[in-house]
């Protein structure tokens, strides 16, 4: 799939990002492995920090309802996941669990949001040695069931702007209006939650936005974006990225302001 047509910013406000390619559960996986593992990457991602689990997911049509209530873990006792980071000035990072391997940015000081383009060859090559040494380490072959794109943002209001103001300029849909004039609008906190399908049933789109905090106690709006699409075919991985990549990002633009994306992210395409 092409992302040509995908919109471009030159100023966007994303402060990370995240690549993560789903397979089935490699059953010989032990916690010596996460060690093994790190002597072949320990020139790049020296620094190594301990993480629980992420849980497995599957996109599912019809949606299968979610019963709220105890959780039992399947894997308790078993490897959990391991993040191997670049040295503390570095932005990239991996994580690796018997199920999961994820590529992530985070942008360090003024540093450049790396473009897609350029970053995905980069998550691919290291999946690939990941692959590479799971089989050669008779951990079996990587099977891709599922890919998943994040892209985290950081809105921020201009100088004497309110952000509940902005929360409801900046986001598409949104009118601060009730039925009687009762409640006294803008509202002093907001947030909202949208699922939408992806294509013809490949995935689901997930969007999460509220307000936050920085640690210098400045006010932003916090807007996540997830795409997540199922897998079929392994060689349907490169692919299923590049949709969930598109998603994201033309998502991005269509539940924002036009003008917004014009005057305070540049937006330069399409």
């Amino acid at each position: 799939m092409s992302n040509e047509n995908c919109p471009s910013f030159d100023n966007p406000p994303v402060i990370e990002t995240a690549l993560s390619i789903q397979f089935d559960e490699l059953s010989n996986f032990k916690t010596t492995h996460f060690g093994m593992f790190y002597e072949t990457v320990k020139d790049r991602f020296p620094i190594v920090v301990d993480k629980s689990r992420l849980a497995p997911v599957k996109e599912y049509f019809p949606r299968i309802p979610q019963m709220q209530g105890i959780r039992f873990r399947s894997n308790e006792g078993g490897p959990e996941r391991v993040w191997y980071k670049e040295p503390d000035n570095g932005s990239k990072m991996l994580q690796i669990q018997p199920d999961r391997y994820v590529f992530n940015w985070c942008r360090k000081d003024l540093e450049e949001y790396p473009r897609y383009e350029t970053y995905l060859p980069v998550c691919l090559n290291e999946f690939k040695s990941f692959s590479d040494w799971a089989a050669k380490n008779d951990l079996g072959e990587i099977k891709p069931n599922l890919c998943e794109v994040t892209y985290i943002n950081r809105l921020y209001t201009k100088d004497g702007e309110n952000l509940s103001d902005y929360f409801g300029t900046v986001f598409t849909g949104l009118e601060w209006k009730t039925s009687d004039g009762w409640l006294r609008q803008p509202p002093e906190n907001a947030s909202f939650n949208r699922v939408f399908v992806i294509g013809d049933m490949q995935g689901r789109l997930y969007v999460e936005a509220g307000f936050a905090v920085d640690s210098d106690g400045q006010d932003f709006i916090l807007l996540k974006i997830t795409a997540r699409v199922n897998i079929n075919k392994t060689d349907e991985l490169k692919e299923s990225m590049d949709l969930a990549h598109l998603w994201v990002v033309k998502g991005f633009a269509s539940l924002t302001s036009d003008q917004i994306q014009k005057e305070r992210w540049k937006r330069s395409k399409p």
